[in-house]
C-alpha cells in the first residue's frame, strides 16, 4: 500500500524543479518603472537649474494620450528642494526652474533631479480609459544656465529608470 502511495505521489525533487522554476519565472518579470533619476550636478550663485520632460509617445500613442509627470529637485541628501506636477500630452513638453537664491546655501551646492509617471504607479485605468494614458517616452534632461546670459553650462540627458515595486508581488503580500 505504501509503495502504490508513493508511485503515485509526485517525487521530492520535482516539486523542488518545479517551485524553482516559479521562483526564475517571477524574478526575471521586470518590476514596472515608475519614474527617471536624472545625475548629480551642481548649482553655483547666478544659475537656474531646469528638468524638461519631453512626452514623444509612441506609434501607438493617440492623440489625447497624457503622462502627469511630478518634476523634482533634490539635495545631496534627498530632501525636495522644488517640485511641480505637469500632464504631458504626446508631442508637448513641460520644465521646471530652480533658481540659485531660491536652493540656498553654500557657494555651490549639488542637485539631482527626478521624474515620477503618476498615470504608471497609479491604479491602471480600465479598458476604456487605457489609450488616453501612455507615459512610456517620456524624455527627459536637465540642464544649468546663467541667469544674465541664458547660455547653457551644462546639459544631462543620461537618465536611470526609478523601478516600482512589482503589483504582483504586493497583491500576493496581502493574501
Amino acid at each position: 500500500m505504501i509503495a502504490s502511495w508513493y508511485a503515485r505521489c509526485p517525487k521530492p525533487l520535482t516539486l523542488i524543479v518545479i517551485a524553482l522554476a516559479a521562483v526564475v519565472i517571477s524574478a526575471a518579470q521586470p518590476a514596472p518603472t515608475i519614474g527617471v533619476a536624472l545625475p548629480v550636478t551642481t548649482i553655483a550663485s547666478g544659475q537656474t537649474a531646469r528638468i524638461n520632460a519631453l512626452n514623444m509617445g509612441t506609434s501607438g500613442s493617440s492623440p489625447e494620450a497624457s503622462c502627469a509627470v511630478a518634476m523634482r529637485f533634490l539635495d545631496l541628501q534627498g530632501a525636495v528642494l522644488k517640485e511641480a506636477t505637469a500632464t504631458i500630452t504626446v508631442t508637448k513638453a513641460a520644465s521646471l526652474d530652480l533658481a540659485y537664491p531660491a536652493a540656498g546655501g553654500p557657494s555651490r551646492m549639488g542637485l539631482r533631479a527626478e521624474l515620477l509617471f503618476s498615470a504608471i504607479t497609479g491604479a491602471p485605468p480600465g479598458p476604456d480609459k487605457r489609450d488616453q494614458f501612455d507615459c512610456s517616452n517620456i524624455v527627459p534632461s536637465m540642464e544649468i544656465f546663467d541667469n544674465v546670459t541664458g547660455r547653457s553650462s551644462v546639459i544631462l540627458t543620461n537618465s536611470q529608470p526609478i523601478l516600482g515595486l512589482d503589483p504582483r508581488s504586493v497583491a500576493k503580500s496581502r493574501r
